[in-house]
């Protein structure tokens, strides 16, 4: 199969130590990354959290670009970052979106 951009949905924690999200420790992230499967665009998205001292806790809603856009509309901002993965083979994530949990 061909990789192609994906999208999903990223729950992640913060591992202790981190400090990027400051007192809170857990966030949800749009997340895009090349893939060419489901099972593969999981893997970079948990590489990629892993290297910034998360886990990923779960993905949702994961599809490819061209077919979300399909189905509906996608924010301007989510297809800029869908073009710098593109242009970088890097994956990228949304701002998180936090709350402070035990």
């Amino acid at each position: 199969m061909k990789e192609e951009v994906w999208i999903g949905l990223a729950q992640l924690s913060q591992r202790p130590g981190t400090g990027v999200l400051m007192d809170r420790n857990l966030a949800y992230a749009t997340v895009l990354g090349l893939a060419d499967s489901a099972d593969s665009f999981k893997k970079v998205v948990g590489d990629a959290a892993d290297r910034m001292g998360f886990d990923l806790l779960e993905l949702e809603e994961e599809e490819p670009v061209r077919v979300r856009q399909l189905r509906c509309e996608v924010p301007a901002a989510a297809l800029r970052l869908a073009s710098e993965v593109s242009d970088t083979r890097e994956v990228r994530f949304s701002p998180f979106y936090t709350w402070i949990s035990e």
